[in-house]
């Protein structure tokens, strides 16, 4: 993206100067470059620096708070985004919104590159006037950056600052995957008691509570407790546990009689993760 195509006003400047005087100016923008050097051979970097200037911060002045552009107000920015990004889409194919991320980063982020121009040459108002821009046009900036950040860790990336280049670039989130799994965990508490059953019976729960007291000698304290734990009724639970604790006990009401329903859990288990030998 060009980064200074949302100066009409400025560039119109630029343009009488260029005619007017015929000098060079390179396209890099308004602040970046010395648009004055080379006149008849001689340096006059302040020559039309009150000119440029005054057009420049002209424009920002009429229209930061309305207009979308580089070092417009964060308001103006947060607001024009998603219909920005939405254009973006729409232009570029195989594109998401951190690929519009980048371009953003690209504009220029956080640190305006201001031409600094001799400022002895001009008088103390219009000085206190380019100061002060400045400085509300690197808040505006540092606002969009924080909020480029904060949406860059909604799509699983981090904003990371490059020290040698002075840039911005991102990062994917190492954590992503976990938090991922999260998101899809899966809801079985409408699993039937025989399920239940069978997956704490897997899981050795079974096996760890029967050796407990009072456990260990009466069947009826352990279902009444696994009663507390599974909101279950008492008497169905003590039918299916019955024959896990004792191999005499009739088998037909073992929860494993159903090779549907012990196929069904165990696929359950491997989901949550737990080794099924």
């Amino acid at each position: 993206m060009e980064n200074y195509k949302h100066y009409s006003i400025l560039k119109k400047t630029l343009k009488e100067l260029l005619d007017s005087h015929k000098i060079w100016y390179s396209n890099e923008g308004p602040f970046d470059s010395n648009p004055n050097e080379g006149i008849n051979g001689m340096g006059s970097n302040n020559l039309f620096g009150k000119d440029i200037m005054s057009s420049f911060f002209a424009e920002y002045l009429e229209y930061y708070e309305t207009d979308y552009f580089l070092g417009c107000s964060f308001q103006v920015y947060e607001k024009t985004y998603n219909q920005r990004l939405k254009d973006y889409l729409a232009e570029f194919i195989d594109t998401d919104e951190i690929s519009f991320i980048r371009d953003e980063l690209d504009e220029g982020i956080y640190n305006y590159k201001f031409k600094e121009f001799d400022l002895g040459c001009f008088d103390k108002n219009i000085i206190l006037k380019y100061e002060r821009n400045k400085k509300q046009i690197n808040h505006s900036l540092t606002k969009r950056l924080e909020y480029l950040s904060q949406r860059s860790k909604e799509n699983g990336y981090d904003l990371v600052y490059n020290k040698s280049s002075e840039t911005y670039s991102l990062a994917r989130i190492k954590q992503l995957l976990e938090v991922k799994k999260e998101e899809d965990l899966i809801d079985y508490s409408t699993s039937s008691l025989a399920e239940k059953i069978i997956a704490l019976n897997e899981g050795g729960v079974i096996n760890f509570l029967k050796e407990k007291e009072p456990f260990n000698t009466s069947t009826n304290s352990l279902a009444g407790y696994l009663s507390l734990c599974l909101g279950e009724k008492t008497t169905s639970i003590q039918s299916y546990i019955q024959p896990l604790i004792n191999k005499d006990n009739d088998q037909s009401k073992s929860p494993y009689t159903t090779t549907g329903t012990v196929k069904r859990v165990q696929q359950k288990l491997i989901n949550i993760g737990l080794k099924i030998e």
